[in-house]
């Protein structure tokens, strides 16, 4: 469909770097149509080096405001520059964002307003009353999962159609299994990882909230009642890591687990694995878990957040209690037996194909910017 004009289009983000959230705007961005979008992009926090250059690669105009830098006026004072002469039809802003981002774009006159919650708590770094200001401000507010929405919906009391549920989405021509045993065994020996073990695996940030110790002790439950050869991989980085390696090290299997840090190769490390797993106290639809599925990796999970709508029990992974390192061990042990893995990875990337398509998200984020630029 053409249009007279391009829509001009803000999306916000707090930080941009290697997280799932920033994923999903970039796939975001990638797939919706530049012959009728025209695409800025703001962060309000940190660009990491890798990001400007994959940014400048997609010939993407960004913008740079720190707020902790530049102190409120300063920052709210550019923020409502750039609002001003971008003349942007909709302004599109993402989670740690919120209060800075919706009533200011609406003083500065721009017309349409969304907001994306990609996990919870939605507060901003701003406290208090701000939050309900903001959903007035908000012409539509979107939540990567149910359980989101219905914490929105309670906090804010926001009219009926403001809140929506819209699903996070995978590219699948970028997360795809592994096309052989040769395959795996080199990618494995390209990062240092046991040829011939079982690899659990987790990809995610090195904070509290992942509770790695959680999956470490269930590690070693493992460890305890198998004579199988099973290693762990943990891919990212955080606080948390000098603490997990130091479990690693007390519990006497340093030796069986790779911390391989911060990674821009996710696809490809994900091939490496036989099983993913994730202790998640809180998640909204996580990336990672929809990228393993992709790859055709069972998983064993926990009942937190959007993690029981992809894992469907017993068929494309397991979901155990939060907290419970005894039932996730149970479960990685199951996962031990090659042909259950194989047909519940199956499972998983029909899963991700019949309702996580990045495809089917952007459709829906597109028709909405059009309908509120009235091109459609």
């Amino acid at each position: 469909m053409k249009t007279e004009k391009k829509i001009k289009l803000l999306q916000i983000v707090y930080d941009m770097g290697p997280g799932g959230l920033e994923h999903v705007v970039l796939d975001l961005i990638d797939h919706l149509d530049r012959e009728l979008f025209d695409i800025q992009l703001l962060c309000i926090h940190r660009i990491l080096q890798p990001y400007e250059e994959k940014l400048s690669q997609r010939r993407l105009p960004f913008h740079f405001i720190d707020k902790n830098q530049k102190g409120a006026f300063g920052f709210y004072a550019q923020l409502l520059r750039l609002f001003r002469t971008g003349h942007f039809d909709v302004v599109h802003a993402h989670s740690g964002c919120f209060v800075e981002s919706m009533l200011p774009a609406k003083l500065a006159g721009v017309k349409h307003t969304v907001f994306t919650a990609h996990g919870l708590p939605i507060r901003s770094r701003l406290s208090g009353f701000q939050e309900p200001i903001a959903a007035l401000a908000a012409d539509k507010i979107t939540a990567v999962s149910d359980e989101i929405g219905m914490h929105l919906r309670r906090q804010l009391h926001c009219r009926n159609g403001k809140i929506e549920v819209v699903l996070n989405g995978i590219n699948l021509h970028k997360f795809y299994p592994v096309r052989s045993h040769q395959e795996k065994q080199a990618i494995r020996e390209r990062f240092g990882l046991p040829r011939d073990a079982v690899i659990i695996g987790m990809v995610g940030r090195l904070v509290a909230l992942k509770n790695y110790p959680m999956l470490l002790a269930a590690f070693c439950t493992v460890l305890a009642h198998t004579t199988q050869r099973v290693h762990l991989v943990i891919v990212g980085r955080g606080p948390e890591r000098r603490r997990l390696e130091k479990f690693c090290e007390d519990m006497h299997i340093a030796e069986s687990v790779n911390f391989l840090g911060n990674r821009d190769d996710i696809s490809t490390i994900l091939k490496a694995f036989d099983i993913f797993s994730m202790s998640s106290q809180t998640e909204g639809t996580s990336i990672s878990l929809l990228e393993s599925q992709a790859t055709g990796l069972p998983a064993v999970v926990t009942d937190v957040g959007g993690n029981r709508m992809i894992i469907d029990h017993e068929k494309n992974g397991f979901v155990v209690p939060d907290r419970d390192e005894l039932a996730m061990s149970k479960r990685l042990l199951a996962l031990l037996d090659h042909d259950r893995r194989v047909e519940m990875g199956k499972h998983a990337r029909q899963k991700v194909k019949a309702r996580f398509d990045v495809r089917t998200m952007v459709n829906y984020y597109q028709h909405l910017y059009m309908d509120y630029a009235g091109q459609y």
